[in-house]
Protein backbone atom coordinates (compact mmCIF):
# COMPACT_ATOMS: atom_id res chain seq x y z
CA UNK A 1 0.00 0.00 0.00
CA UNK A 2 1.34 3.58 -0.74
CA UNK A 3 0.18 6.19 1.06
CA UNK A 4 0.58 9.63 -0.52
CA UNK A 5 1.19 12.01 1.90
CA UNK A 6 4.13 10.00 2.88
CA UNK A 7 5.57 10.55 0.01
CA UNK A 8 4.69 13.99 -0.32
CA UNK A 9 6.74 14.66 3.09
CA UNK A 10 9.41 12.71 1.45
CA UNK A 11 8.90 15.28 -1.45
CA UNK A 12 9.21 18.24 0.56
CA UNK A 13 11.82 17.16 2.12
CA UNK A 14 13.99 16.80 -0.77
CA UNK A 15 12.58 20.46 -2.14
CA UNK A 16 13.86 21.77 1.25
CA UNK A 17 17.14 20.03 0.63
CA UNK A 18 17.27 18.01 3.86
CA UNK A 19 18.52 14.80 2.07
CA UNK A 20 20.17 12.97 4.85
CA UNK A 21 18.78 10.04 6.76
CA UNK A 22 19.42 7.78 9.81
CA UNK A 23 17.09 5.16 9.58
CA UNK A 24 16.43 1.92 11.77
CA UNK A 25 15.04 -1.29 10.57
CA UNK A 26 11.74 -2.27 11.14
CA UNK A 27 8.18 -3.11 9.83
CA UNK A 28 5.91 -0.54 10.85
CA UNK A 29 8.16 2.14 9.28
CA UNK A 30 8.51 0.17 6.24
CA UNK A 31 6.37 3.17 4.30
CA UNK A 32 8.28 5.89 5.52
CA UNK A 33 11.62 3.77 4.77
CA UNK A 34 10.97 2.41 1.14
CA UNK A 35 9.19 6.35 1.10
CA UNK A 36 12.94 7.50 1.36
CA UNK A 37 14.48 4.66 -0.16
CA UNK A 38 13.39 4.84 -3.82
CA UNK A 39 13.10 8.60 -3.85
CA UNK A 40 16.83 8.93 -4.88
CA UNK A 41 17.64 12.30 -3.67
CA UNK A 42 18.82 10.51 -0.14
CA UNK A 43 21.89 9.47 1.69
CA UNK A 44 20.44 6.54 3.38
CA UNK A 45 22.77 4.73 6.89
CA UNK A 46 20.61 2.24 8.16
CA UNK A 47 22.00 1.82 12.20
CA UNK A 48 20.24 -0.95 14.26
CA UNK A 49 20.69 0.84 17.47
CA UNK A 50 18.03 3.72 17.85
CA UNK A 51 19.78 5.27 20.99
CA UNK A 52 23.19 4.88 19.21
CA UNK A 53 21.52 6.27 16.17
CA UNK A 54 19.88 9.10 17.17
CA UNK A 55 23.42 10.36 18.18
CA UNK A 56 24.88 9.54 15.28
CA UNK A 57 22.54 11.91 13.32
CA UNK A 58 23.07 14.46 16.07
CA UNK A 59 26.75 14.25 15.08
CA UNK A 60 26.16 14.59 11.31
CA UNK A 61 23.69 17.63 11.92
CA UNK A 62 26.68 19.23 13.65
CA UNK A 63 29.13 18.72 11.43
CA UNK A 64 26.46 19.39 7.84
CA UNK A 65 25.36 22.62 10.34
CA UNK A 66 22.15 21.43 8.08
CA UNK A 67 19.27 19.40 9.34
CA UNK A 68 18.98 15.59 9.16
CA UNK A 69 16.16 13.30 9.22
CA UNK A 70 15.65 9.97 12.02
CA UNK A 71 13.25 7.10 10.91
CA UNK A 72 12.42 4.62 13.46
CA UNK A 73 9.39 2.08 14.07
CA UNK A 74 6.51 2.21 16.39
CA UNK A 75 7.40 1.23 20.72
CA UNK A 76 10.33 1.59 22.68
CA UNK A 77 12.39 2.53 18.84
CA UNK A 78 10.79 5.73 19.39
CA UNK A 79 11.65 6.24 23.10
CA UNK A 80 15.63 5.32 22.83
CA UNK A 81 15.50 8.45 20.53
CA UNK A 82 15.05 10.42 24.01
CA UNK A 83 18.74 11.34 25.33
CA UNK A 84 19.73 12.37 21.48
CA UNK A 85 16.63 14.49 21.52
CA UNK A 86 16.98 16.26 24.80
CA UNK A 87 20.87 16.94 23.89
CA UNK A 88 19.89 18.40 20.37
CA UNK A 89 17.33 20.53 22.41
CA UNK A 90 19.74 21.75 24.66
CA UNK A 91 22.35 21.91 22.06
CA UNK A 92 20.26 23.27 19.76
CA UNK A 93 20.92 20.94 16.80
CA UNK A 94 17.92 20.47 14.12
CA UNK A 95 16.63 17.01 13.99
CA UNK A 96 13.70 16.01 11.81
CA UNK A 97 11.97 12.72 14.16
CA UNK A 98 9.64 11.07 11.95
CA UNK A 99 8.53 8.08 14.23
CA UNK A 100 6.34 5.22 13.08
CA UNK A 101 2.98 4.08 15.74
CA UNK A 102 0.22 1.85 16.02
CA UNK A 103 -3.00 3.98 15.14
CA UNK A 104 -4.55 5.12 18.59
CA UNK A 105 -7.36 2.63 19.06
CA UNK A 106 -4.57 0.08 19.40
CA UNK A 107 -2.99 1.50 22.44
CA UNK A 108 -3.22 -0.18 25.48
CA UNK A 109 -5.07 -3.35 23.59
CA UNK A 110 -2.00 -5.67 24.43
CA UNK A 111 -0.95 -5.26 20.63
CA UNK A 112 3.28 -5.64 19.91
CA UNK A 113 5.19 -2.62 20.16
CA UNK A 114 2.70 -0.61 21.39
CA UNK A 115 3.18 2.48 23.57
CA UNK A 116 2.13 6.19 24.36
CA UNK A 117 3.84 8.03 21.62
CA UNK A 118 2.38 11.10 21.38
CA UNK A 119 4.27 13.98 22.38
CA UNK A 120 6.80 10.97 23.64
CA UNK A 121 9.78 13.46 23.64
CA UNK A 122 7.69 16.07 25.94
CA UNK A 123 9.19 19.41 26.15
CA UNK A 124 12.21 18.19 24.47
CA UNK A 125 10.67 18.65 21.35
CA UNK A 126 10.17 22.00 19.99
CA UNK A 127 6.70 20.65 17.99
CA UNK A 128 5.21 17.23 18.33
CA UNK A 129 2.45 16.95 15.27
CA UNK A 130 0.32 13.68 15.51
CA UNK A 131 -0.54 12.69 12.24
CA UNK A 132 -4.27 10.64 11.44
CA UNK A 133 -4.22 7.14 10.62
CA UNK A 134 -6.70 7.53 7.67
CA UNK A 135 -6.57 9.85 4.81
CA UNK A 136 -9.55 9.58 3.31
CA UNK A 137 -10.76 13.20 3.87
CA UNK A 138 -8.48 16.02 1.57
CA UNK A 139 -8.30 17.51 5.15
CA UNK A 140 -5.99 15.28 6.37
CA UNK A 141 -4.00 15.86 3.57
CA UNK A 142 -3.68 19.48 3.74
CA UNK A 143 -3.26 18.85 7.17
CA UNK A 144 0.11 16.69 6.77
CA UNK A 145 1.37 19.16 4.45
CA UNK A 146 0.92 22.24 6.58
CA UNK A 147 2.27 20.70 9.46
CA UNK A 148 5.42 19.38 7.39
CA UNK A 149 6.14 22.80 6.53
CA UNK A 150 6.04 24.25 10.09
CA UNK A 151 8.58 21.52 11.25
CA UNK A 152 10.62 22.20 8.44
CA UNK A 153 10.69 25.38 8.49
CA UNK A 154 11.38 25.78 12.41
CA UNK A 155 14.74 23.88 11.68
CA UNK A 156 16.07 25.77 9.07
CA UNK A 157 15.19 29.24 10.95
CA UNK A 158 17.60 30.59 13.56
CA UNK A 159 16.12 28.76 16.62
CA UNK A 160 16.92 25.59 16.04
CA UNK A 161 16.29 21.85 17.94
CA UNK A 162 14.15 18.80 17.35
CA UNK A 163 11.02 18.35 16.14
CA UNK A 164 8.78 15.37 15.94
CA UNK A 165 6.14 13.88 13.67
CA UNK A 166 4.24 10.79 14.76
CA UNK A 167 2.79 8.92 12.05
CA UNK A 168 0.28 5.53 12.85
CA UNK A 169 -0.08 3.42 9.95
CA UNK A 170 -2.61 0.70 9.39
CA UNK A 171 -1.60 -2.75 7.68
CA UNK A 172 -0.97 -3.44 4.90
CA UNK A 173 2.41 -1.32 5.02
CA UNK A 174 4.00 -3.04 2.29
CA UNK A 175 3.31 -1.60 -1.55
CA UNK A 176 2.42 -4.24 -3.71
CA UNK A 177 4.22 -5.08 -7.27
CA UNK A 178 2.11 -2.75 -8.90
CA UNK A 179 2.23 0.12 -6.72
CA UNK A 180 3.90 3.05 -8.04
CA UNK A 181 6.02 5.20 -6.09
CA UNK A 182 4.94 9.36 -7.35
CA UNK A 183 6.85 12.14 -6.22
CA UNK A 184 5.24 15.22 -7.50
CA UNK A 185 6.37 18.83 -6.58
CA UNK A 186 4.18 19.52 -3.44
CA UNK A 187 3.18 22.79 -1.95
CA UNK A 188 6.16 24.71 -0.13
CA UNK A 189 5.80 27.64 2.03
CA UNK A 190 8.79 29.64 2.69
CA UNK A 191 9.47 31.59 6.06
CA UNK A 192 10.94 35.26 5.12
CA UNK A 193 13.17 36.92 7.74
CA UNK A 194 14.31 39.76 8.01
CA UNK A 195 17.99 40.15 9.30
CA UNK A 196 17.84 41.46 13.20
CA UNK A 197 20.33 44.07 13.63
CA UNK A 198 20.60 47.33 16.06
CA UNK A 199 18.89 50.52 15.13
CA UNK A 200 21.21 53.60 15.38
CA UNK A 201 20.04 54.40 18.74
CA UNK A 202 19.92 50.81 19.92
CA UNK A 203 23.77 51.27 19.15
CA UNK A 204 24.45 54.44 20.13
CA UNK A 205 23.06 53.93 23.45
CA UNK A 206 24.95 50.44 24.14
CA UNK A 207 28.37 52.19 22.81
CA UNK A 208 27.97 55.18 25.32
CA UNK A 209 27.56 52.41 28.04
CA UNK A 210 30.62 50.54 27.04
CA UNK A 211 32.97 53.05 26.60
CA UNK A 212 31.52 54.26 30.28
CA UNK A 213 32.49 50.96 31.78
CA UNK A 214 36.16 50.71 32.53
CA UNK A 215 35.90 46.89 33.47
CA UNK A 216 34.06 44.91 30.68
CA UNK A 217 33.90 41.39 30.72
CA UNK A 218 33.15 38.94 27.37
CA UNK A 219 32.24 35.72 28.30
CA UNK A 220 31.77 33.19 25.15
CA UNK A 221 30.23 29.84 26.23
CA UNK A 222 29.31 26.88 24.10
CA UNK A 223 29.77 27.90 20.42
CA UNK A 224 30.52 25.69 17.40
CA UNK A 225 33.60 26.74 14.89
CA UNK A 226 32.40 30.19 13.72
CA UNK A 227 35.25 32.48 12.17
CA UNK A 228 33.06 35.84 11.72
CA UNK A 229 32.72 35.59 15.15
CA UNK A 230 36.23 34.16 16.08
CA UNK A 231 37.66 37.31 14.23
CA UNK A 232 35.14 39.84 15.42
CA UNK A 233 36.35 38.88 18.88
CA UNK A 234 39.75 38.88 18.17
CA UNK A 235 40.01 42.44 17.12
CA UNK A 236 37.56 43.34 20.50
CA UNK A 237 39.90 41.77 22.53
CA UNK A 238 43.44 42.44 21.09
CA UNK A 239 42.95 46.14 19.56
CA UNK A 240 40.29 47.19 21.93
CA UNK A 241 41.76 45.39 25.18
CA UNK A 242 38.43 44.27 25.85
CA UNK A 243 38.94 40.46 28.15
CA UNK A 244 37.55 38.12 26.63
CA UNK A 245 37.14 34.81 28.67
CA UNK A 246 36.05 31.35 26.72
CA UNK A 247 35.74 27.61 27.59
CA UNK A 248 37.57 25.18 25.33
CA UNK A 249 33.81 24.51 23.92
CA UNK A 250 33.81 28.21 22.63
CA UNK A 251 36.15 27.10 19.91
CA UNK A 252 38.16 30.09 20.93
CA UNK A 253 41.66 28.92 21.80
CA UNK A 254 43.33 29.49 19.32
CA UNK A 255 43.55 33.14 19.87
CA UNK A 256 46.49 34.44 21.71
CA UNK A 257 45.36 36.71 24.24
CA UNK A 258 42.03 35.06 25.09
CA UNK A 259 41.82 34.13 28.81
CA UNK A 260 41.75 30.37 28.66
CA UNK A 261 43.09 29.32 32.12
CA UNK A 262 40.32 30.68 34.07
CA UNK A 263 39.23 27.07 35.37
CA UNK A 264 42.79 26.94 37.32
CA UNK A 265 42.85 30.84 38.72
CA UNK A 266 39.54 31.40 39.53
CA UNK A 267 39.64 28.55 42.09
CA UNK A 268 41.58 31.17 44.24
CA UNK A 269 38.77 32.63 46.52
CA UNK A 270 41.12 35.27 48.18
CA UNK A 271 38.56 38.09 48.17
CA UNK A 272 40.75 40.89 47.27
CA UNK A 273 41.99 38.77 43.97
CA UNK A 274 38.24 38.00 43.50
CA UNK A 275 37.34 41.93 44.02
CA UNK A 276 39.74 42.95 41.82
CA UNK A 277 38.39 40.60 38.65
CA UNK A 278 35.08 41.78 39.48
CA UNK A 279 33.52 43.24 36.47
CA UNK A 280 31.28 46.22 35.42
CA UNK A 281 29.64 44.78 32.33
CA UNK A 282 29.66 41.37 31.51
CA UNK A 283 28.45 40.61 27.70
CA UNK A 284 27.71 36.73 27.33
CA UNK A 285 26.50 34.99 23.56
CA UNK A 286 26.71 31.18 23.52
CA UNK A 287 25.13 28.37 24.92
CA UNK A 288 26.32 26.47 28.42
CA UNK A 289 29.55 27.51 30.28
CA UNK A 290 31.68 24.73 31.33
CA UNK A 291 33.97 25.90 34.32
CA UNK A 292 32.10 25.72 37.25
CA UNK A 293 34.64 28.32 38.79
CA UNK A 294 33.70 30.61 35.87
CA UNK A 295 29.83 30.52 36.62
CA UNK A 296 30.34 30.83 40.45
CA UNK A 297 32.65 33.76 39.84
CA UNK A 298 29.89 35.27 37.33
CA UNK A 299 27.14 34.46 39.99
CA UNK A 300 29.05 36.77 42.84
CA UNK A 301 30.20 39.18 40.35
CA UNK A 302 27.42 41.75 40.68
CA UNK A 303 27.55 43.62 37.64
CA UNK A 304 25.94 47.06 36.74
CA UNK A 305 24.57 45.42 33.72
CA UNK A 306 24.55 41.78 31.77
CA UNK A 307 23.71 41.67 28.29
CA UNK A 308 23.05 38.49 25.98
CA UNK A 309 23.36 38.46 22.21
CA UNK A 310 21.87 36.36 20.24
CA UNK A 311 19.48 35.65 17.24
CA UNK A 312 16.16 35.07 19.66
CA UNK A 313 14.43 32.27 21.40
CA UNK A 314 15.01 31.67 25.15
CA UNK A 315 17.20 32.65 27.31
CA UNK A 316 18.37 31.41 30.42
CA UNK A 317 19.65 33.91 33.14
CA UNK A 318 22.70 31.40 33.97
CA UNK A 319 24.42 33.61 36.05
CA UNK A 320 21.06 35.38 37.96
CA UNK A 321 22.60 38.86 36.81
CA UNK A 322 20.47 39.55 33.35
CA UNK A 323 19.44 42.57 32.85
CA UNK A 324 19.48 42.90 28.29
CA UNK A 325 18.62 40.68 26.13
CA UNK A 326 20.18 42.13 22.33
CA UNK A 327 18.13 40.01 19.01
CA UNK A 328 20.72 40.13 16.60
CA UNK A 329 24.20 37.38 15.67
CA UNK A 330 26.58 37.55 18.13
CA UNK A 331 29.85 38.59 15.11
CA UNK A 332 27.25 41.91 13.70
CA UNK A 333 27.28 43.33 17.71
CA UNK A 334 30.62 41.92 18.64
CA UNK A 335 32.14 43.49 15.17
CA UNK A 336 30.18 46.80 15.91
CA UNK A 337 30.72 47.35 19.45
CA UNK A 338 34.63 47.14 18.10
CA UNK A 339 34.35 49.79 15.20
CA UNK A 340 33.48 52.22 17.88
CA UNK A 341 35.68 50.95 20.64
CA UNK A 342 39.07 51.66 18.44
CA UNK A 343 38.51 55.00 18.21
CA UNK A 344 38.57 55.39 22.06
CA UNK A 345 41.22 54.95 24.33
CA UNK A 346 40.19 53.16 27.81
CA UNK A 347 42.82 53.47 30.40
CA UNK A 348 40.41 51.47 32.66
CA UNK A 349 39.79 48.54 30.30
CA UNK A 350 43.89 47.91 29.76
CA UNK A 351 44.27 47.83 33.66
CA UNK A 352 41.60 46.00 33.65
CA UNK A 353 42.76 43.99 31.29
CA UNK A 354 46.12 43.55 32.83
CA UNK A 355 44.48 41.82 36.00
CA UNK A 356 43.59 39.16 33.97
CA UNK A 357 46.30 38.83 31.97
CA UNK A 358 48.65 38.65 35.13
CA UNK A 359 46.15 35.76 36.29
CA UNK A 360 46.74 34.21 33.43
CA UNK A 361 50.53 34.27 33.07
CA UNK A 362 51.00 33.43 37.04
CA UNK A 363 49.12 30.39 36.17
CA UNK A 364 50.76 29.18 32.92
CA UNK A 365 54.26 30.10 34.49
CA UNK A 366 52.64 27.28 37.94
CA UNK A 367 51.48 24.52 35.32
CA UNK A 368 54.48 24.48 33.81
CA UNK A 369 56.53 24.14 36.91
CA UNK A 370 54.34 21.50 37.76
CA UNK A 371 54.14 19.51 35.00
CA UNK A 372 57.73 19.35 35.20
CA UNK A 373 57.52 16.70 37.39
CA UNK A 374 56.82 13.42 35.53
CA UNK A 375 53.65 11.50 36.23
CA UNK A 376 51.53 8.90 34.96
CA UNK A 377 47.99 10.45 35.84
CA UNK A 378 45.41 10.79 33.55
CA UNK A 379 45.77 14.84 32.96
CA UNK A 380 49.27 14.38 32.21
CA UNK A 381 48.40 11.70 29.81
CA UNK A 382 45.93 13.87 28.49
CA UNK A 383 48.53 16.92 28.46
CA UNK A 384 50.86 14.67 26.35
CA UNK A 385 48.36 13.63 24.14
CA UNK A 386 46.78 17.05 22.93
CA UNK A 387 49.52 18.69 20.87
CA UNK A 388 49.79 16.20 18.96
CA UNK A 389 46.34 16.03 17.47
CA UNK A 390 46.67 17.52 13.92
CA UNK A 391 45.73 21.03 13.52
CA UNK A 392 43.04 20.16 10.83
CA UNK A 393 41.61 17.90 13.22
CA UNK A 394 37.94 18.08 14.73
CA UNK A 395 38.05 16.75 18.44
CA UNK A 396 35.19 15.58 20.29
CA UNK A 397 34.70 15.18 23.80
CA UNK A 398 33.40 13.10 26.27
CA UNK A 399 31.53 14.75 29.51
CA UNK A 400 32.85 13.73 32.94
CA UNK A 401 36.26 14.30 33.46
CA UNK A 402 37.71 14.56 29.72
CA UNK A 403 35.81 17.54 28.64
CA UNK A 404 37.58 18.89 32.36
CA UNK A 405 41.16 18.09 31.35
CA UNK A 406 41.29 19.36 28.20
CA UNK A 407 39.46 22.70 29.40
CA UNK A 408 42.03 22.99 31.93
CA UNK A 409 45.00 22.19 29.23
CA UNK A 410 42.92 24.57 26.30
CA UNK A 411 46.53 26.40 25.70
CA UNK A 412 48.10 23.19 24.84
CA UNK A 413 45.29 22.54 21.66
CA UNK A 414 46.39 23.48 17.87
CA UNK A 415 45.17 26.78 17.01
CA UNK A 416 42.70 25.78 14.07
CA UNK A 417 41.45 22.53 15.91
CA UNK A 418 37.51 22.55 16.03
CA UNK A 419 35.96 21.04 19.55
CA UNK A 420 32.79 19.60 20.17
CA UNK A 421 31.01 18.32 23.29
CA UNK A 422 27.64 17.20 24.58
CA UNK A 423 27.25 19.36 26.88
CA UNK A 424 23.18 20.32 26.29
CA UNK A 425 22.43 17.84 28.81
CA UNK A 426 26.20 17.00 29.71
CA UNK A 427 25.33 13.03 30.10
CA UNK A 428 28.35 10.51 29.08
CA UNK A 429 25.80 8.71 26.34
CA UNK A 430 26.27 8.62 23.33
CA UNK A 431 29.37 10.43 22.71
CA UNK A 432 30.97 8.08 21.00
CA UNK A 433 28.04 8.06 18.26
CA UNK A 434 27.73 11.68 17.85
CA UNK A 435 31.45 11.37 16.96
CA UNK A 436 30.96 8.71 14.73
CA UNK A 437 28.16 11.00 12.69
CA UNK A 438 30.78 13.89 12.60
CA UNK A 439 33.43 11.81 11.14
CA UNK A 440 30.92 10.35 8.43
CA UNK A 441 29.89 13.76 7.28
CA UNK A 442 33.94 14.87 6.94
CA UNK A 443 37.59 14.19 5.16
CA UNK A 444 38.59 15.78 8.19
CA UNK A 445 40.50 13.48 10.76
CA UNK A 446 38.19 13.37 13.54
CA UNK A 447 39.51 12.25 16.96
CA UNK A 448 37.33 11.21 20.35
CA UNK A 449 39.00 11.49 24.11
CA UNK A 450 36.29 9.06 26.62
CA UNK A 451 36.58 8.11 28.96
CA UNK A 452 36.14 4.47 29.58
CA UNK A 453 32.32 4.01 31.25
CA UNK A 454 31.23 6.33 28.35
CA UNK A 455 33.46 3.95 25.64
CA UNK A 456 31.40 0.92 27.48
CA UNK A 457 28.34 2.98 27.74
CA UNK A 458 28.05 3.85 24.01
CA UNK A 459 30.26 1.18 22.57
CA UNK A 460 27.32 -0.17 20.01
CA UNK A 461 28.41 3.13 18.41
CA UNK A 462 30.82 0.64 16.63
CA UNK A 463 27.91 -1.82 15.58
CA UNK A 464 27.94 0.21 12.30
CA UNK A 465 28.53 -0.98 8.64
CA UNK A 466 29.87 2.75 7.45
CA UNK A 467 32.08 2.99 10.19
CA UNK A 468 34.59 6.24 8.90
CA UNK A 469 38.34 5.35 8.72
CA UNK A 470 39.03 8.80 9.54
CA UNK A 471 37.76 8.17 13.31
CA UNK A 472 40.33 7.60 16.38
CA UNK A 473 39.20 7.32 20.04
CA UNK A 474 41.16 7.56 22.70
CA UNK A 475 40.08 6.49 25.58
CA UNK A 476 41.15 6.95 29.20
CA UNK A 477 40.78 3.80 31.47
CA UNK A 478 40.51 4.05 35.20
CA UNK A 479 38.23 0.83 35.84
CA UNK A 480 35.32 3.31 36.82
CA UNK A 481 34.13 6.70 37.43
CA UNK A 482 37.12 8.41 38.78
CA UNK A 483 35.37 11.60 39.12
CA UNK A 484 33.61 11.17 42.08
CA UNK A 485 36.71 10.22 43.43
CA UNK A 486 37.95 14.05 42.52
CA UNK A 487 34.29 15.66 43.94
CA UNK A 488 34.51 16.27 47.68
CA UNK A 489 30.89 14.83 48.92
CA UNK A 490 31.20 11.04 47.01
CA UNK A 491 34.86 10.81 47.89
CA UNK A 492 34.39 10.87 51.81
CA UNK A 493 32.06 8.22 51.52
CA UNK A 494 32.71 5.05 52.43
CA UNK A 495 30.67 3.43 49.30
CA UNK A 496 32.90 5.49 47.06
CA UNK A 497 33.79 2.36 45.21
CA UNK A 498 30.57 0.28 45.25
CA UNK A 499 28.00 3.11 44.31
CA UNK A 500 29.91 6.17 43.27
CA UNK A 501 32.79 4.67 40.99
CA UNK A 502 31.70 1.57 39.80
CA UNK A 503 34.55 -0.10 39.87
CA UNK A 504 35.17 -2.72 36.79
CA UNK A 505 38.00 -4.59 35.48
CA UNK A 506 36.75 -4.42 31.37
CA UNK A 507 38.91 -2.91 28.51
CA UNK A 508 38.68 -2.50 24.79
CA UNK A 509 40.87 -4.75 23.44
CA UNK A 510 38.52 -7.48 22.42
CA UNK A 511 35.51 -5.15 21.81
CA UNK A 512 38.43 -3.68 19.11
CA UNK A 513 38.56 -7.35 17.85
CA UNK A 514 34.85 -7.74 17.50
CA UNK A 515 34.52 -4.89 15.27
CA UNK A 516 37.64 -4.83 13.04
CA UNK A 517 38.95 -1.57 14.54
CA UNK A 518 42.70 -1.37 15.03
CA UNK A 519 43.77 -1.00 18.90
CA UNK A 520 46.83 0.30 20.43
CA UNK A 521 47.56 0.85 24.39
CA UNK A 522 49.83 2.01 26.61
CA UNK A 523 50.27 -0.85 28.02
CA UNK A 524 51.87 -2.46 24.54
CA UNK A 525 55.54 -1.32 24.74
CA UNK A 526 56.03 2.51 25.28
CA UNK A 527 53.24 5.32 25.32
CA UNK A 528 55.00 7.53 22.76
CA UNK A 529 55.68 4.42 20.69
CA UNK A 530 51.68 3.27 20.59
CA UNK A 531 50.40 6.84 20.49
CA UNK A 532 52.75 7.29 17.26
CA UNK A 533 51.06 3.70 15.79
CA UNK A 534 47.61 5.59 16.63
CA UNK A 535 47.98 8.66 14.95
CA UNK A 536 49.36 6.50 11.88
CA UNK A 537 46.71 4.12 11.51
CA UNK A 538 45.15 4.56 7.96
CA UNK A 539 41.51 2.86 9.86
CA UNK A 540 39.18 3.26 12.27
CA UNK A 541 41.38 3.32 15.47
CA UNK A 542 41.41 2.91 19.19
CA UNK A 543 44.32 3.78 21.53
CA UNK A 544 43.44 2.92 25.48
CA UNK A 545 45.35 4.39 28.40
CA UNK A 546 45.37 2.61 31.74
CA UNK A 547 45.93 4.70 34.38
CA UNK A 548 45.87 4.54 38.57
CA UNK A 549 42.42 5.81 40.23
CA UNK A 550 44.25 7.10 43.41
CA UNK A 551 47.04 8.89 41.78
CA UNK A 552 44.78 10.19 39.61
CA UNK A 553 43.21 11.91 42.01
CA UNK A 554 45.89 12.76 44.09
CA UNK A 555 48.06 14.49 41.39
CA UNK A 556 44.34 16.48 40.10
CA UNK A 557 44.27 17.51 43.58
CA UNK A 558 48.16 18.51 44.06
CA UNK A 559 47.68 20.51 40.78
CA UNK A 560 44.68 22.41 42.38
CA UNK A 561 46.52 23.34 45.83
CA UNK A 562 48.78 25.34 43.54
CA UNK A 563 45.61 27.70 43.39
CA UNK A 564 43.84 27.07 46.59
CA UNK A 565 46.84 27.26 49.08
CA UNK A 566 48.11 30.38 48.42
CA UNK A 567 47.43 33.96 46.87
CA UNK A 568 47.89 34.56 42.80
Amino acid sequence: MVIQPILNLVQLCAQKGITQVFLSPGSRNAPLSLAFARHGAFKITVLVDERSAAFVALGAAQQIKHPVILVCTSGTAALNYSPAVAEAYFSQVPLLVLTADRPQEWIEQADGQAIHQQNIFGKHAHFSFQWPADWSHPDASWFANRTANEAINFLLGSNKGPVHINIPFREPFYPTETDSFNYPTVRQIEVLKPEAKLSAGQLHDSVQFFLGCAKVLVVVGQTEPDLELKNALYALNYYGETVVVADVTANLHGLKKIIKLHDWFLMNKDEAFQESLKPDLVITCGRSVLSKNLKHFLRNAAPKQHWHIHEGGYTPDSFQTLTHIFECKPEFFFKKIGEQVFFSKNEGAAAYAALWQDAESNAMQKLNEAFQVQSQSEISCVKQVLPHIPSNAILHIANSMPVRYVNLLQNLLPPDIQIFANRGTSGIDGSISTAVGAAMNTKLPVFMLTGDLSFLYDKNALWNNHLPSNLKIIILNNSGGNIFRMIEGPAKQPELVQLFETEHHNNAKDIAAHYSVAYFSSTEGSFEASLTNFLQAEQTAILEIFTNKELNANHFASLKALFTHNGK
